[in-house]
C-alpha cells in the first residue's frame, strides 16, 4: 500500500479501467470526425450505425467488467475489487482525457 492507505493493485485496476474506457472513446470520436466529415450523419449515427463498432464496445466492455467482477480474473491481473466511486473515478478520468482530446481540436480546427 502507498502513503494513502490505497493498494498498488486499486490503482492497477483503476489505471486499466481508464485506459480502456478512453481507448473506446477515442475510437468512437476518431470515426465520428472521420465520418462526418464525408458525409452530412451526425456523430451519433456514425457510432450507432457501425456493427463492427459496437461488436468492439461490446466485447471490451463485457471483458472489462468480467475483469473486474470476477474474483480468479482480478487475481490473474492482480486487480483489487473497486466500489462505485472509484468506477466512476476513472469514468471521469476518461471523459476529463478526451475532453483534452477534443476541445483543442475544436478550438484550433485541427482534424
Amino acid at each position: 500500500a502507498d502513503l494513502t492507505g490505497r493498494s498498488h493493485d486499486l490503482a492497477r485496476a483503476m489505471t486499466f479501467t481508464v485506459l480502456m474506457l478512453g481507448n473506446l472513446g477515442l475510437i468512437m470520436t476518431d470515426r465520428s470526425l472521420n465520418f462526418s466529415e464525408n458525409t452530412n450523419r451526425t456523430s451519433v449515427s456514425a457510432n450507432g450505425g457501425n456493427r463492427t463498432f459496437r461488436w468492439i464496445a461490446s466485447v471490451t466492455l463485457i471483458g472489462l467488467a468480467a475483469i473486474l467482477a470476477i474474483p480468479s480474473l482480478r487475481a490473474l491481473f492482480h486487480f483489487a475489487p473497486m466500489n462505485g466511486t472509484e468506477f466512476l473515478v476513472c469514468l471521469l478520468a476518461a471523459l476529463i482525457a478526451l475532453l483534452l482530446y477534443r476541445v483543442p481540436r475544436r478550438l484550433w480546427g485541427a482534424h
